[in-house]
């Protein structure tokens, strides 16, 4: 399920209404040009009296800070009892590095090739602690930090997501967007302020509850899993191509036509995750031998849409795939994966399949000898 953070809380009363409504991290806001800002001591009897009403249900309770030095971040945090502090300016790595993994970095890049070098810069440094973001994501703007009401883009979000598992995302996410928003990106957590207050610095009982509802239902499969069509074929094509392109998916270098696919993959053993009209990945088996011995083992081959990926949907297709094949009476699954794509090799792992060895210098792509992880799965019901 997607975290919520409510950031910008000002008062007992909000806080309370917030964590009631199920969010899992409050933002209290130490930055003076801001609205929300807040004192310490003030910011103590919200923590205090938080702790004392909520006990062991108190959400995490962040602060949230613009280029302060190590000094007046580790006095804060102290005197208004934070859990973890959230750096939202230009602190270098060294300063995050100093709050020794309570420590968490907002970045706003201008482009992907940024994200990607903060990302190298502050991940090294992110909490440990699983209730915490290791990476807050927002939108750019070139003199505001944060409450921009811009979104930040899907691409660096998706790229970011793959460096790591706990990347909240925020920038003008309210309760009309948010379900979008996780559902494209996926990401571990939201963070909202503006977008659930009725002034800034109040928050609205009714926005806020709807919000994190949105958030949830965000997280939960908009997809399901069907047999494929011969209609699905474009979209299938598309995303065979997409995985193609990467050069980490199969020694393939053109998508076939449909009637050679068709040909060559069982017809009891094709699915699709299909979001009303939309395919957003596909997986099938193919034979691997005409000889008789052999008509339990087969091939399998999953993709999913680069815009898809995140939302546990190829775990639950290959899991339909090991289903379907167990009814169509096959035993052995195999597959060839190229070392590079730990992505698909982690897949498999969890799906039940071994690495049995690894194939050396088994072919060329592009003149380049590449190897290929073999690995299987052994039905525990079939041919038993």
């Amino acid at each position: 399920m997607t975290r919520v953070k409510v950031c910008g809380v000002k008062t007992l009363e909000d806080a309370l209404l917030c964590a009631e409504a199920g969010a899992d991290m409050l933002g209290l806001n130490f930055y003076p040009p801001s609205p929300r800002s807040l004192e310490p001591d003030a910011a103590r009897a919200i923590t205090d009296g938080l702790r004392a009403e909520l006990g062991e249900q108190c959400p995490v309770l962040i602060g949230v800070f613009v280029n302060e030095t190590t000094e007046t971040l580790a006095e804060i945090i102290d005197i208004a009892g934070l859990d973890a502090a959230q750096l939202s300016g230009y602190e270098t790595p060294e300063t995050l590095a100093s709050l020794k993994g309570r420590g968490i970095k907002a970045i706003r890049p201008q482009n992907l090739d940024e994200a990607l070098k903060l990302a190298e810069m502050f991940l090294r440094f992110a909490p440990e602690d699983d209730r915490l973001p290791a990476l807050l994501l927002d939108a750019y703007h070139e003199a505001l930090y944060g409450g921009t009401g811009e979104e930040a883009s899907i691409e660096v979000a998706l790229a970011l997501k793959d460096l790591t598992p706990r990347l909240m995302l925020a920038g003008g996410l309210k309760p009309d967007n948010v379900t979008n928003r996780v559902r494209a990106i996926h990401p571990w957590g939201v963070d909202v302020a503006s977008g659930v207050e009725s002034v800034p610095g109040v928050k609205d009982r009714d926005r806020v509850i709807a919000f994190i509802q949105a958030a949830q239902n965000g997280s939960r499969p908009a997809y399901i899993i069907d047999a494929m069509q011969p209609d699905d074929w474009p979209q299938v094509a598309a995303i065979y191509a997409a995985g193609i392109a990467t050069q980490n998916a199969t020694f393939e270098t053109d998508v076939p036509a449909y009637d050679t696919w068709d040909r060559a993959h069982r017809a009891d053993c094709r699915l699709v995750a299909r979001d009303g009209d939309q395919v957003l990945g596909w997986a099938a088996l193919s034979r691997v031998s005409d000889r008789c011995v052999y008509g339990g083992v087969a091939e399998n081959s999953i993709y999913i849409a680069p815009t898809a990926r995140g939302r546990g949907i190829g775990k639950a297709l290959l899991k339909a795939l090991v289903d379907a094949s167990e009814t169509a009476g096959i035993w052995t699954l195999q597959t060839g994966i190229f070392p590079e794509n730990v992505t698909s090799i982690g897949l498999h792992k969890a799906c039940g399949f071994r690495e049995v060895g690894i194939r050396e210098r088994i072919g060329q792509m592009d003149g380049v000898w590449r190897d290929v992880v073999m690995m299987e799965r052994r039905s525990a019901i079939v041919g038993t």
